[in-house]
């Protein structure tokens, strides 16, 4: 799961690298995030640090 604020497709290539290994990425919202994790149960949960208000996410 990538959580990020950005809306735009996300086509860095480290992401890339992820889904060429097999790996889903399900992108979301700070705003949603707590939702989709207990929706999804992901492995691994990456965070953009260009989240506007990333203090108050990470808490």
């Amino acid at each position: 799961m990538l959580v990020t604020a950005n809306r735009q497709p996300i086509d860095c290539l480290f992401i890339e690298s992820l889904r060429s290994n097999g790996w889903q990425i399900v992108k979301t919202t700070a705003g949603v995030a707590e939702v989709n994790y207990q929706q999804q149960k992901p492995l691994l949960v990456l965070v953009d640090i260009r989240l506007p208000d990333i203090a108050t996410f990470a808490k």
